[in-house]
Parts: structure tokens; sequence; C-alpha cells
């Protein structure tokens, strides 16, 4: 019922808005086809001889070469089509993933995956700028928030259907199916209209230019007012998010919790995280700023993970019971932070330079995400698993600060139902 309440309010949301449409539809597919393949992935990788040292290079290295990919793709855009960037890196995405059953070496299949990583995650500035460039500004975090919830709930239905895939289709089918449901999500992608933009109206970057931004993401922008604290705000926010992903599978381990609990604990945060994001992203939209709204949520972001570092000084079982308590509470405040943070970060980003703002932003999110596992590594070693979550905690608090400091531009006002008299 709440997914077709969900479904319901997004028709609505886009009604005369094709683009829209399209870009939900592209998601959902596209998230189908990763949340059947990621649970796959990693004992994939195992059978085919890479050990976790050399599983942990392979993400590291998908991790690096972001940092100089981003921001070469995101000034790129802001003088081609986004469109077909985003088009030509998916399918090229796609096609690599049918290569996985072919590849008996496992140092090919490690440089195949480490190359298709590599790709998926250049696409995302450019992604986003596209986004952005679609979303109508009156409704920029209820659109972000519909969106995002659609991909999500997409996202935990395949995660549960995963094994049943694999136990139909087999390892090599579900690859196979996974790339063509890709290549159908960035196929779809060609339906949608651009319009040209301010942006093709602007002087033409110089090469050199981009270079130069490209090596380092803040050269180009420092003399934009704002830029530093933004960067800031990037960079301790995707330090604290790289924590989850990894380390709360085995902190709930290590807790005590069953393997076959781990995939229901995850995706029970992420369903949670999908039904309330649209109620976050119209509060944002009905409120005089979007950085008090955004401002809240982290606070409670900060507030859930020191609650899940502690949790590793509860006696058994109540630790494990407050770990699964707090990790899906962190979805609530998230929800409300997330649309806030993404409709002002795009009304921070002038419209010919979002592109470029965008990549550099990926390139130090990119940064944040390779160093951080080894720090949370050294981290949990030398003290505990719960340390690392404190730390979480206050990489959350400096990303706050960061935030604050933001100027948050003047609210677009809301269309007058009520005709002029």
């Amino acid at each position: 019922m709440t997914l077709a309440r969900h479904l319901r309010e997004l028709l609505a949301l886009t009604r005369g808005q094709k683009n829209l449409r399209v870009l939900a539809a592209s998601g959902a597919l596209a998230t189908v086809a990763s949340g059947a393949l990621n649970p796959l992935l990693p004992g994939y990788l195992q059978s085919r001889g890479l050990d976790l040292q050399r599983i942990g290079l392979v993400f590291t290295v998908a991790s690096l070469v972001p940092i100089v990919a981003q921001p070469a793709l995101g000034a790129l855009s802001d003088r081609a089509s986004r469109k077909h960037l985003v088009v030509g890196l998916s399918l090229a995405s796609a096609l690599l993933l049918l290569a996985f059953p072919l590849l008996t070496g496992a140092v090919a299949l490690g440089l195949v995956i480490a190359l298709r990583l590599t790709l998926a995650r250049a696409e995302e500035p450019v992604s986003s700028a596209m986004v952005a460039d679609i979303a109508p500004p009156t409704q920029r975090a209820t659109s972000f928030a519909l969106l995002d919830s659609v991909t999500q709930l997409a996202y935990v239905a395949s995660l549960l259907a995963s094994s049943a895939l694999v136990a139909l289709l087999g390892v090599t089918g579900v690859f196979a199916a996974g790339s063509v449901l890709l290549a159908t999500a960035a196929l779809l992608l060609l339906r949608l209209k651009e319009t040209p933009p301010a942006r093709r109206d602007t002087p033409r970057v110089s090469w050199r230019e981009t270079w130069r931004g490209v090596m380092t993401p803040w050269v180009s922008l420092r003399h934009k007012r704002g830029a530093a604290p933004l960067f800031a705000y990037q960079l301790f926010l995707s330090f604290a998010l790289a924590l989850y992903p990894l380390y709360v599978p085995l902190f709930a381990l290590q807790l005590g919790a069953p393997q076959t609990m781990i995939g229901p604990l995850i995706a029970a945060s992420w369903l949670v995280f999908a039904l309330l994001q649209p109620a976050g992203g119209r509060l944002s939209d009905r409120t005089a700023g979007r950085k008090g709204v955004a401002t809240l949520g982290l606070w409670g972001m900060v507030a859930c993970s020191a609650l899940l570092g502690l949790c590793g000084l509860l006696p058994r079982p109540h630790a494990l019971w407050a770990l699964a308590a707090a990790w899906v509470l962190l979805a609530v405040p998230d929800a409300l932070f997330r649309p806030a943070a993404q409709a002002l970060v795009v009304e921070l980003a002038p419209e010919g330079e979002r592109g470029q703002l965008f990549g550099a932003l990926g390139s130090v999110g990119s940064l944040a995400g390779a160093v951080a596992p080894l720090a949370y590594g050294v981290v949990a070693t030398r003290a505990s698993l719960g340390a690392a979550f404190l730390v979480s905690s206050a990489c959350f608090v400096l990303a706050l600060v960061a935030l604050l400091r933001l100027d948050e531009p003047a609210p677009v006002p809301l269309p007058n139902p009520e005709p002029q008299r």
C-alpha cells in the first residue's frame, strides 16, 4: 500500500513532466540490477581466486581513479550533453558486466571489476547535474526524495529477491539479466528531452583550466564564495557515511547476530529511509530555509551514530537489539536531512557550472571513500568497532559545522494556486 501511495504521488508530481518519469523508470531498473548483483559479488570474487586483500585493492582502485575522472567529466558535461555522457558510461558498464563470467583469471577479473566500478562512480556527478537540471525549482527536494524513494524501494525488493534469482537463473544468468537491465535503463535515458541550459551561453573553459581543476578541484572554484565550507562538508559527510556499508554488518556479527539476520537488518533501515524520505522532501520545500531542515536531520544522525558506537558497551543480547534499533532509527533523521541537503547543494551551484562543481565534490567524496575504510580499520583494530562509530559521529559534527557556514540562497516562492484578483 505504501509503495502504491508513493507511485501515485510520483505520478501526480510528474504530471506533464515526462523527464522526471523517465528518470524514475531508469533509476528503478538500474537499482533492481544492482540489488540483485551486490549480495552475489563478494562470494563470486572469492570463488574466482580473489582473496580479501585483493578484493579490498579492487575497491580502493575504483575509489581512487574517480578522484581524477569525476572533475574531468563534470567539467565536460557543462559543455556537452549530460544525457549522452551518462548513457555512454552506463552502456559501457553494462557491457563489462557481461564479461565477468567469461574471465577465468583472478587478475583479469579484478581489473575489469575495478574498471566497471570506476565508470559507475565517474558517472555520478554528471548524473546528479542532469537530475538537478530537470527537477522543478519549487519542488526540488520533493522530486529528489521521491526519485530516491522509488529506487531505494526497488533496491530493497531486489536485495530480498537476490537468492531466489540465483536459484532460478544461476550466477551467469543473474549477471546476464543485470547487464540487460542496466543497458535498458541507460537506453531509456535517450527519451529525456534536454533543454539547452544557460551553461552553453557561458564562455568556454580551456582544457588547461579543466586539467587544473582535475588535479586540484578547489583551484578552479577557490574564488567562489562558500566553496571552502562546501568542500569541507562533502569531505566529512563522505568520510562519516563510508563506515556503514562494511562495519554495520561486522558489528552486528560481533555482537552475536546470525548471518541470516544481516540482510533483513540492513534492508529494514533502507526501507524506513525510503518510506520517510518523501516527507522530508516535502518539509524542505515548504519551509523558509533548507539549511534548518538539513541541520535538524544531521543532528539526529550525530546522535544515532553515537548510539551505535555505545552499543558495544552493553551486555548481550541487549547490545544487538540496541544496535538494530539505533541502525533503523538512523534512517529517520537521514530521510529528513538528505533531500534538503541535496536541494541546498544544487541551489548553491550556478547553473552553468553544475557539472564542474558536482565533479569537484565527487572527487572530494571519492578521496574520503578511499581513505575512510583504512582509517576506520585502524580505529577498529586498536580500539573497537564501537569506537569507529564514535569517530563517524564526530565526522558528522564536523560536516554540521561546515553546513552551518554555507550561505543559503533565497528560497524559490511556491506558486500560488489562487487566481489573482
